[in-house]
């Protein structure tokens, strides 16, 4: 299992999206640790020591304001797609990775 705390560069593994997903949807660091299999306090180092960082922020809010913005894109992105508009959706799904990696 790789070590999620210190991998400050590239895109968010499966775990951090999971972590930052229930952080921004108001879950505790121990609902979050039960739903992985992991210690409470690894939810917190992994969300301080590296989703922050690979997402530029410093703060918790920051990053779910980013994520939030980014699921905006890809809910717009599917009802663009389920328009026929698909490269309006690609458009839209681009900037989505680009907010959040």
């Amino acid at each position: 299992m790789a070590d999620d705390t210190r991998d400050t560069t590239g895109p968010l593994s499966g775990r951090q999206r999971i972590v930052l997903k229930g952080i921004c949807d108001g879950r505790t660091h121990t609902q979050i640790a039960d739903e992985l299999g992991i210690g409470r306090t690894m939810v917190g180092n992994m969300l301080i020591k590296s989703i922050l960082p690979k997402l530029n922020v410093r703060r918790t809010y920051e990053a779910c304001a980013l994520y939030g913005r980014a699921q905006g894109f890809l809910e717009a992105a599917e009802y663009l797609e389920s328009n026929g508009m698909d490269s309006d959706a690609l458009y839209l799904r681009d900037r989505a990775k680009r907010l959040l990696p």
